[in-house]
């Protein structure tokens, strides 16, 4: 709700400006607002609705890039390892890369049983095919807690992506 408010203040904010702009009379603020109104009044087709869709989606599905135990930007965080790599038996322990609250706990046919960690406003970790989980949504981790097993003899490999958020 607080975020719609917020969004509606900017909306209300740019529409004063303009009609400031607008009574000014300045001639690239006037050919920016006829752009402007081109664009709104325009007839769009479904191709053109399409093709917006695809570039959109493009454009949102590059936002976040994927990284396994990296450095922030400008020397941040440094994410630990998710599990351990040389283990000899049936079960892994599975750790929190990064302090953070658990923001889901569930299971999919991608990811199996998965855990889904923010990392404050910087990253976001998920943890699929998990065997047995230690953690419910909305509880404190710290790094390098235990929050779930994975099964070693399990068909499917261990899940683990850490996004980054510009």
């Amino acid at each position: 709700m607080e975020k719609l408010l917020k969004q509606c203040g900017i909306c209300i904010i740019i529409l004063l400006a303009v009609l400031v702009l607008k009574d000014l009379n300045i001639p690239a603020v006037n050919k920016a607002l006829a752009a402007g109104s081109q664009q709104i009044s325009r007839d769009y087709t479904l191709d053109d609705i399409m093709t917006f869709g695809v570039k959109a989606f493009e454009t949102v599905q590059g936002a976040q890039a994927v990284m396994v135990s990296a450095v922030a930007p400008g020397g941040g965080i440094r994410y630990g390892e998710p599990i351990d790599a040389m283990v000899s038996g049936a079960v892994s322990q599975v750790y929190a890369v990064s302090g953070g609250t658990v923001i889901a706990v569930g299971e999919s046919d991608e990811r199996g049983k998965y855990i889904r960690i923010a990392h404050g406003k910087e990253a976001e970790s998920v943890y699929g095919n998990c065997k047995v989980i230690f953690v419910r949504p909305l509880e404190r981790v710290r790094k390098g807690q235990i929050i779930a097993e994975y099964d070693n003899y399990n068909e499917q490999d261990f899940y683990y992506a850490l996004s980054y958020m510009r």
